[in-house]
């Protein structure tokens, strides 16, 4: 969520009442978080996460139940793309982008949360 449709969601929630949205990923926000951030001082809050390891989307859960007591909705949209031709992705790359984009995260996260 700390970039593109994740990010705008996060901005719709805020901008429509929500006190606090929780964004995972694997890396640091950027200049677009921050940038929403500004419009949502102590709103938006970044984790850190990879939400294709159970053991790290599961502290994230738990963090942020035990950071605003409970969750009042979820939005799982990780994703990732390399642009190139499909058939000449590596298996590897494969299966990487099927494990984010399709596989897991979603029942993961979503299973552990409820």
């Amino acid at each position: 969520m700390g970039k593109g449709i994740g990010l705008g969601v996060a901005d719709c929630c805020l901008t429509n009442g929500a006190d606090k949205v929780f964004s995972l990923d694997i890396g640091e926000p950027g200049e677009e978080f921050d940038a929403v951030s500004k419009h949502f001082p102590g709103q938006l809050v970044s984790l850190e996460a990879d939400v294709t390891s159970e053991e790290s989307a599961t502290k994230a859960v738990d963090d942020i139940i035990t950071a605003a007591g409970t969750i009042h909705g979820m939005v799982v949209n990780a994703g990732r793309t390399k642009h190139k031709p499909a058939l000449d992705f590596t298996t590897e790359e494969i299966e990487q982008l099927w494990s984010v984009n399709v596989c897991m995260h979603a029942l993961r996260n979503s299973r552990h949360a409820i």
